[in-house]
């Protein structure tokens, strides 16, 4: 528990993300799933939320380069923190695209859990399955490097001091 805990814990907010042998309940695969495979790094992030006077603010800005996730063609992958502070982490992870536009993920889901993260269950933002579910959107060729990049939200949740807190990070694909 404390390996995955804190080792995505850390780096998102101080919350954590992973895998176990549970499966999502999967109708078939997407055809964006092959673009998901391969490293991604963390390239920036920034946690949000509405203050008491009802004013967006940013609450937390993540170093880029600081974890890096790899995903595998079985529906499998690991995390890596970059600063070397908390070991890999295995998990599972599932797609589903439902718009999408010139092969751009345009609106969809990406979720990611594991054993450990059961007993995170309907805390913060995840579900009551203990399942991470990202908002996921993509780019093939980001102007400035020319590399893929997917954006990631989170789900509003509530930590003290706000009520209403979310989480947006972008990954670029080495």
């Amino acid at each position: 528990m404390i390996k995955f805990s804190f080792s995505l814990l850390l780096i998102v907010m101080l919350l954590g993300c992973g895998a176990s042998t549970e499966q999502i309940e999967d109708e078939t695969k997407s055809a964006f799933d092959q673009e998901l495979l391969g490293y991604w790094i963390l390239v920036e992030g920034t946690s949000h939320a509405i203050n008491d006077k009802g004013e967006q603010i940013t609450t937390a800005t993540f170093k880029p380069n600081t974890v890096a996730h790899e995903f595998f063609n079985d529906g499998t992958a690991t995390a890596y923190d970059l600063t070397g502070s908390f070991p890999e982490d295995e998990y599972q992870w599932e797609l589903k695209v439902t718009q999408s536009e010139n092969s751009e993920i345009d609106e969809g889901t990406l979720t990611l859990w594991n054993e450990e993260s059961g007993s995170l269950a309907g805390t913060l933002f995840y579900d009551d399955k203990g399942h991470l579910t990202y908002a996921i959107e993509t780019l093939k060729k980001y102007s400035g490097t020319g590399k893929p990049r997917m954006y990631l939200k989170t789900k509003k949740f509530e930590a003290y001091p706000y009520k209403e807190n979310w989480i947006f990070l972008t990954y670029e694909k080495k």
